[in-house]
């Protein structure tokens, strides 16, 4: 039985091997293979349209969102610096870089987690809110409250364009 498998598979590969060794493949064998195994190919492309349609549903979605400012150094109180006795250099740097930090400080991140609504702190936090907001005037966070202000912290931006009077700030989840 070996013997009779092995010469129908000679006989088979033989014609194939010397046609293609005289001939090559042509453009019509191409589209005839193509048009035979048309429905692995549109199984295949189906699955893969199912798969990232199922992806882009259920992955919580990514967003930027993209501001620049324009600060005038000379103005005292841009963000209440001048009302809170901060000093500068004079430097128009110097007053810039002290808006950067206020940015980033968390006083102005607890600002922005207690303006959230209830369905946007759920989406932000991951779980509802207690009913009470996060202190604005304390000196020590509880641990969950520090979290969502790091969180908040790690999703900013704020950085000064070069040579310029702007700032750029940046919001984006990652």
């Amino acid at each position: 039985m070996d013997q009779k498998n092995s010469l129908r598979l000679d006989r088979v590969s033989q014609p194939l091997i010397a046609h293609r060794a005289e001939h090559g493949i042509t453009v019509g064998d191409v589209v005839q293979r193509l048009m035979a195994h048309g429905w692995l190919i549109a199984a295949c492309g189906l699955i893969c349209l199912a798969l990232s349609w199922g992806y882009v549903v259920h992955t919580p979605p990514s967003f930027q969102a993209l501001a620049i400012l324009r600060f005038d150094p000379d103005r005292a109180g841009t963000l209440g610096v001048g009302e809170q006795g901060a000093q500068t250099s004079g430097e128009p740097g110097d007053a810039i870089h002290t808006e950067l930090v206020i940015f980033k400080s968390d006083i102005v991140a607890i600002h922005a987690i207690n303006a959230l609504t209830d369905s946007e702190y759920l989406r932000f936090a991951g779980s509802p809110r207690n009913g009470v907001p996060i202190p604005e005037q304390v000196d020590v966070l509880t641990r969950d409250q520090q979290k969502l202000v790091n969180k908040l912290e790690k999703q900013l931006t704020v950085k000064q364009i070069d040579g310029t009077q702007l700032i750029s700030v940046a919001v984006q989840d990652k």
